[in-house]
């Protein structure tokens, strides 16, 4: 797997995914982003932008085409495989958040250390987690249940946890979405000092158009042109 201290670059060649019942269909001739870099995806709902996300993560494989994050190609991998890589490489902030319900908000920042043997949770990742939270503005709300947490502070606590273990590619499905002005820059903010720390590389789902300015790049579904 990557290291998470060099970031991981990604590219994408002749990729084509398909769902069957809806007949919706993705395709994305060439794609090519450098380790640490920052690319914003912009376009109306349903163009498939979050598909796309999925398929970087290997939660999708394309019917066609290949996914390289890396050294990893992940359209070769089977299923346990791109698990393990998700776990290790990425982190993941979902636009419903998926947090664990029966976990307090604390316990749902160091979840990817429950679940992967390779992450030792010590005391400094129990430090860092109280960092991001504090960074985040909801230290808190650690021992609170995520039941109990309003939207704007759910999110946060899944930024938390897609960012504890450092990861090599951050991806995010509308990260400021339930966010005020005031608080979508210190998110953004955030996301980018730690990936500067780390080398990580974002791509970053988002229909803020005055977002766009802080990233490098920006690919526009459907048309999938990607500028600088």
């Amino acid at each position: 797997m990557p290291s998470p201290e060099n970031g991981a670059s990604i590219r994408i060649e002749n990729l084509r995914f398909v769902y069957d019942q809806s007949g919706f269909e993705l395709a994305i001739d060439e794609l090519e982003l450098g380790s640490g870099s920052r690319l914003a995806v912009t376009g109306p709902s349903g163009c498939g932008k979050t598909t796309f996300l999925r398929l970087v993560a290997g939660i999708h494989v394309p019917a066609k085409g290949t996914v390289r994050v890396g050294h990893q190609e992940l359209s070769r991998m089977n299923e346990a495989a791109r698990r393990r890589f998700r776990i290790s490489t990425v982190g993941f902030v979902f636009q419903d958040f998926e947090l664990i319900d029966y976990l307090n908000a604390h316990e749902n920042i160091l979840f990817p250390y429950y679940i992967n043997s390779a992450l030792v949770l010590d005391a400094n990742v129990r430090r860092r987690a109280s960092e991001l939270a504090n960074r985040m503005g909801i230290a808190d709300k650690l021992r609170r249940s995520v039941t109990r947490l309003s939207q704007g502070e759910r999110q946060r606590v899944a930024i938390c946890r897609a960012l504890i273990a450092k990861p090599c590619i951050l991806l995010c499905d509308e990260p400021t979405g339930n966010l005020d002005p005031e608080n979508k820059s210190l998110i953004i903010d955030m996301l980018f000092e730690n990936a500067a720390e780390t080398g990580a590389t974002v791509v970053c789902v988002t229909h803020d158009h005055e977002l766009l300015p802080r990233f490098e790049q920006i690919m526009d579904f459907p048309s999938l042109r990607t500028t600088e």
